[in-house]
């Protein structure tokens, strides 16, 4: 059985998730925010086996924890998209912006590929490639959840924001309505932060989704 767990963390209160399956317990963390003890405590508690860090995107808020799940897991692979480089080069720039402390630049070992399956015993994430909020924005796709960790592509009854350098609120919308909305509507979206919503119901009430497929029309 899969089982998720939600940790709301920082400034900014993103969510960062671990997936897990209760019968092999091995788990997949997603996004690494500010002060992730919480997440480490957890995969104690849990007698998790940790096998990969998947980035959606690396706003500052989105992997401020990097250097203290390395310090605990320092062979852990952690995967993001190439382009989501700019923002990692960009984090003293973050951190400047909004006043924080510069975070340890998260160690990447690998560059995900639209498309890209991880395999685990029991369970697959798919790479959907979602640009728009950042170059590199990456959702998952766990079908047999069926759950979609959207990072901050998408959230209940909202979208990400896209004026920040390299946002593109044309390209957030395709991604949205190719590589969102084409889900089960049964999918559980998990996003970067709010409350946890489906895929039928953002189809049915988001407004910049309504919005944005009328036009299509």
């Amino acid at each position: 059985m899969l089982k998720v767990k939600s940790f709301t963390l920082g400034a900014f209160q993103v969510h960062n998730y671990l997936l897990y399956d209760t019968d092999t317990r091995e788990a997949v963390l997603i996004d690494t925010g500010k002060d992730p003890e919480p997440i480490l405590q957890a995969i104690a508690t849990e007698s998790l086996d940790l096998k990969l860090l998947l980035y959606t995107h690396t706003h500052i808020d989105h992997v401020e924890g990097h250097g203290t799940i390395r310090q605990a897991y320092p062979d852990l692979p952690a995967w993001m998209h190439p382009e989501e480089q700019f923002w990692v080069e960009a984090l003293p720039m973050q951190a400047q912006m909004f006043q924080m402390p510069i975070p340890e630049p998260p160690v990447i070992t690998g560059f995900v590929t639209p498309g890209q399956i991880f395999t685990l015993n029991h369970f697959t994430l798919e790479v959907r490639f979602c640009p728009g909020h950042t170059p590199g924005g990456i959702s998952y796709y766990v079908k047999e959840g069926p759950f979609l960790f959207t990072g901050d592509t998408i959230f209940a009854g909202s979208i990400g924001r896209t004026d920040f350098p390299k946002g593109d609120f044309q390209e957030l919308m395709d991604s949205i309505e190719t590589q969102i909305l084409t889900l089960p509507d049964e999918t559980i979206v998990y996003p970067g932060h709010g409350p946890s919503t489906t895929i039928g119901q953002e189809r049915m009430t988001n407004p910049f989704v309504l919005d944005y497929l009328a036009s299509l029309k």
